[in-house]
């Protein structure tokens, strides 16, 4: 038994201490968009590389998710770059033309795209039962993919990719840190303060990071 105080108050305790590190339940958000889009993106992402799904062949897409994420996120028709972030109709669309939903493509040139435009309007918006039962527990989604040709298809997931409970892995946020330091720094640079960040114990002085 160990025992320890400060002042006036003491404690004591036998066997190994447990902590939880609340850093542990961070989520890293791998979208340029609100986090209530980011589950959607994942399923149209993963069902279109699976399936090798074109935009031209999708002749409906379905998204059903908890009302939080349609109240905040359901705007169909989006007026601007940033607003753009918070459509789930218009982040569904873009990950089927562009593949990604990255800063790079919330652009200007993307809001007024006629086929990003076109398959926005193609997303029907609705409550999934399931996932508005357990949330705000669980952040979940469920989105089918129609073809022109009648195929269907269909995925469903609980949290979106970044969450504790669905990580990314070690090379998806090395590239994402990459590509946003990249906006501001030097490739040396980049490479520098990616070692730095990655060796963090190893440094003797955080301020070094800054000079």
């Amino acid at each position: 038994m160990a025992k320890g105080g400060r002042g006036d108050l003491e404690f004591s305790y036998k066997g190994d201490l447990q902590f939880s590190y609340k850093i542990e339940e961070n989520s890293f958000k791998f979208h340029a968009s609100c986090r209530h889009t980011h589950h959607v993106i994942d399923l149209v992402l993963d069902l279109a590389a699976r399936n090798s799904i074109s935009p031209d062949e999708v002749a409906r897409l379905v998204v059903g998710t908890y009302r939080t994420a349609l109240d905040i996120a359901g705007n169909p028709e989006p007026q601007s770059a940033f607003a753009a972030k918070f459509s789930l109709p218009f982040c569904a669309a873009l990950a089927l033309v562009k593949g990604s939903c990255g800063l790079e493509d919330f652009l200007e040139d993307s809001l007024c795209d006629s086929e990003i435009r076109r398959l926005a309007g193609r997303v029907h918006l609705e409550i999934d039962d399931e996932s508005e039962s357990l949330h705000p527990v669980k952040w979940g989604a469920r989105v089918e993919v129609v073809t022109v040709t009648g195929k269907s298809y269909s995925a469903r997931a609980d949290f979106p990719r970044g969450d504790p409970e669905n990580p990314l892995d070690d090379q998806e946020l090395i590239a994402k840190f990459c590509r946003l330091a990249g906006y501001s720094r030097s490739e040396e640079k980049v490479e520098t303060l990616l070692q730095a960040a990655l060796h963090l114990e190893d440094l003797q002085d955080i301020a070094n990071l800054f000079p």
